[in-house]
């Protein structure tokens, strides 16, 4: 009896070093499990989903042939080794998308006292005349302007 011709994969991904896929398929042989060029296939998407995930290509075939598995698997010791990387990503990308709810401004004082002379003036409005009015409009858009510079001046100090 013959014994099967054995096709290679004509394009091994460069992420998998060639050395640790040969040792991986000649385990399988070993083990009369001859991988057809579509298990080959499904193993190396594997692979990629894996990589993709922050695990190394490696230590997963290694892992196989350790144990000589016929497939992939991703080890416990990885697992938690991604899990800990993962946390700490994200405890990262949280800190940084972190807004403070109320900014420290140096004018604090100032502007409580701006936004209390809005308020009045705002009430004013109510009875004022047409004259008056005017007069009052003008205040607060230059009351509003204050703030907006002291807040500015405030947020530059503090930076």
């Amino acid at each position: 009896m013959e014994k099967p011709v054995i096709e290679e994969i004509t394009i091994i991904p460069e992420w998998i070093p060639a050395d640790v896929w040969a040792e991986y398929l000649a385990m399988r042989m070993k083990k009369k499990a001859v991988p057809t060029e579509y298990a080959k296939k499904l193993v190396v998407m594997k692979l990629e989903r894996f990589k993709n995930e922050g695990f190394s290509v490696v230590d997963i075939l290694n892992l196989s042939i350790v144990n000589s598995w016929l497939d992939v698997y991703i080890g416990r010791d990885m697992q938690k080794k991604v899990i800990v990387v993962r946390e700490k990503k994200h405890e990262a990308e949280k800190k940084a998308r972190a807004i403070p709810r109320k900014p420290n401004l140096v004018n604090a004082d100032e502007i409580e006292k701006l936004r209390g002379e809005l308020f009045s003036i705002g009430r004013k409005l109510g009875h004022a005349g047409v004259d008056e009015k005017l007069m009052l409009k003008d205040r607060l858009k230059k009351i509003t302007n204050e703030i907006r510079k002291l807040k500015d001046d405030g947020m530059r100090l503090k930076a």
